[in-house]
């Protein structure tokens, strides 16, 4: 395999990640967090606590899809 095919595949598995964490980010834990207010009304106070706390936790996640990213460019 050559870099610049190398590097290719490893910018397009990046990406993926960064989509699936999106996406979950976004979309599944929001989703998540209001099902088990509904369902345990007794939570419903620590919702956005927590919502905040699992967004937060996603910062270092991108931060490193980004620094990966940098260095796959380089490679090819």
């Amino acid at each position: 395999m050559k870099q610049k095919e190398l590097s290719v595949w490893l910018e397009a598995i990046v990406l993926l990640l960064a989509a699936s964490c999106l996406v979950l980010a976004l979309l599944i834990v929001p989703e998540q967090a209001a099902r088990l207010a509904v369902a345990n009304p007794g939570y419903k106070d620590l919702s956005l606590p927590c919502l905040i706390f699992v967004e937060i936790t996603f910062i270092p996640v991108f931060v490193s899809l980004i620094l990966a990213w940098r260095t796959f460019a380089d490679i090819g």
